[in-house]
């Protein structure tokens, strides 16, 4: 009896591997796109600022709707605001970071052509300028060299090579050294990515 149960359990494990080998596969692709990136910062009221996003993604496919998704960006964030030299002269400046991203995505499919993205994002400053009075950029110090955030996203393939999506990041470690919780400056940044994948 011990061994019918083992070898029914047996086939049964089988059954069930064999259907997840039959839908995982593995794919990959390029993305670039455009960040409209700001930063939650009471002091500065802060506008947004344009940069672009670009690099690649691997995706698992667990089976028809479940996959998991990593990619690597980088990304040039940041954010525009106004200061005030004298009653009568207002000055913008603008600050922009250098950033490498990891998000690491658990991917939703609905049907042939919607999905949604859902994970938590790493990012790794790799430098950080700022413009202002003088005109051209300068070095910024006090940065810090990790952000956390989580990115949301949801997506539209036209066939299955070429994807559309909007995606929002809301970071929650500040990008800047801060003294007190009213100066502390934390990533927001929304995202038109077109990908492509091979």
């Amino acid at each position: 009896m011990r061994r019918k149960n083992k070898i029914g359990i047996l086939c049964c494990l089988m059954l069930v591997l064999g259907s997840v080998s039959t839908w995982a596969q593995w794919s990959y692709g390029v993305r670039v796109g455009a960040n409209f990136s700001t930063y939650k910062s009471k002091p500065l009221d802060p506008k947004f600022a344009v940069g672009p996003h670009l690099g690649g993604f691997v995706t698992y496919a667990v089976n028809s709707v479940f996959g998991i998704q990593g990619e690597l960006l980088y990304s040039m964030q940041g954010c525009r605001y106004e200061v005030g030299l004298n009653p009568d002269e207002t000055v913008m400046f603008r600050r922009r970071t250098h950033n490498l991203n990891l998000p690491v995505l658990a991917r939703l499919q609905f049907g042939r052509n919607f999905h949604f993205l859902l994970g938590p994002q790493f990012g790794f400053l790799l430098g950080a300028q700022e413009k202002g009075v003088e005109g051209g950029y300068v070095r910024m110090s006090a940065t810090r060299p990790f952000d956390f955030g989580l990115l949301g996203s949801f997506g539209y393939a036209f066939n299955e090579h070429l994807e559309v999506d909007i995606r929002y990041v809301h970071g929650f470690l500040p990008v800047f050294d801060y003294y007190g919780d009213d100066y502390k400056i934390l990533n927001r940044n929304l995202q038109l990515s077109l990908g492509y994948r091979f």
